[in-house]
């Protein structure tokens, strides 16, 4: 959903397909078009929860590989075993939420 906002007053509100390239196509023709003084354009709804969600995943993600890793460390009491099982293991939970993002 985009609303158009000009002085804090509301003045549109258009829904917009919530596909990536669509999304990404209206917002290469807003970051070129020339709109006049005092009017911006906002996202809200899917788009903005989507950002937010994908932010938080990103760090609780990198979190609970270092937990992980402090873990590993004293099981194979070795760097280089600690860190070869988290190459081993991330793509593939990578992966996983790839493959599942494209069911919803």
């Amino acid at each position: 959903m985009v609303q158009l906002v000009t002085r804090g007053l509301l003045l549109d509100t258009m829904r917009v397909d919530s596909s990536d390239e669509r999304i990404a196509e209206l917002s290469k023709w807003l970051d070129t078009a020339d709109l006049p003084d005092g009017i911006i354009v906002v996202w809200a709804g899917d788009q903005v929860q989507q950002a937010e969600s994908q932010a938080f995943l990103g760090s609780v993600f990198t979190a609970a590989l270092g937990l992980v890793f402090i873990i590993l460390l004293p099981q194979f009491n070795s760097i280089y075993n600690s860190v070869l099982v988290l190459v081993a293991v991330a793509p593939v939970h990578q992966g996983r939420a790839d493959r599942h993002a494209g069911d919803g």
